[in-house]
């Protein structure tokens, strides 16, 4: 048997290692390449998660401090207390309806619920389309702080006790005020 030209050779045992080299070399840089993309991707959802995280907790203090400015209105606590005292008064609800529709208009909640002390709702409305509508007292959870499910919708819920007079005319904790935001939506914002 002939054997190839020493050119030929030549090319087959310098070619070789070469391109050995070219093919490590090119399989070393996709894995680093591979390697640094999925670290910036862990880093970059790292500091999004902890951003979306601030933002939810300046979001709950937001909520807290709008509760708390509406907890103490007088008009909202007398609707309350008519909505305890009459249970079960048709007109009683639709006036805190009204209210609770009136203040979370111009907050941008978008739902507002009255409960009584042992969390029972009262009255509830809910954001339906671009404004707050009577909703279902049915579908009103039971609970205090945290993500409740709505009409298939997630909220983030905050809760502020309002401080009540009762029949001897005396102040109670006999209610409570609970102020959700839809997730991923957040506030309303005006035109």
């Amino acid at each position: 048997m002939r054997r190839p030209p020493l050119w030929l050779r030549a090319f087959v045992y310098s070619f070789t290692p070469v391109a050995l080299v070219l093919a490590c070399g090119a399989w070393a840089t996709q894995l680093m390449v591979t390697r640094q993309i999925k670290d910036g991707l862990r880093e970059s959802l790292r500091q999004t998660r902890a951003f979306v995280a601030k933002a939810q907790a300046h979001q709950e203090l937001q909520n807290q401090r709008f509760l708390s400015v509406v907890s103490e209105n007088p008009v909202l606590k007398a609707g309350m207390e008519l909505a305890l005292l009459e249970r079960g008064d048709e007109a009683a609800r639709r006036t805190l309806e009204e209210q609770l529709v009136d203040y979370g208009e111009r907050l941008g909640f978008d739902l507002l619920m009255a409960t009584d002390n042992a969390g029972e709702p009262l009255a509830m409305v809910r954001r339906d389309g671009d404004a707050l509508a009577s909703s279902s007292l049915i579908e009103a959870p039971r609970g205090t702080e945290g993500v409740w499910r709505i009409g298939g919708k997630p909220y983030t819920i905050s809760t502020l006790p309002v401080s009540l007079r009762d029949e001897d005319d005396r102040r109670s904790h006999r209610g409570t005020l609970v102020g959700p935001f839809r997730l991923c939506r957040g506030r309303r914002a005006d035109p």
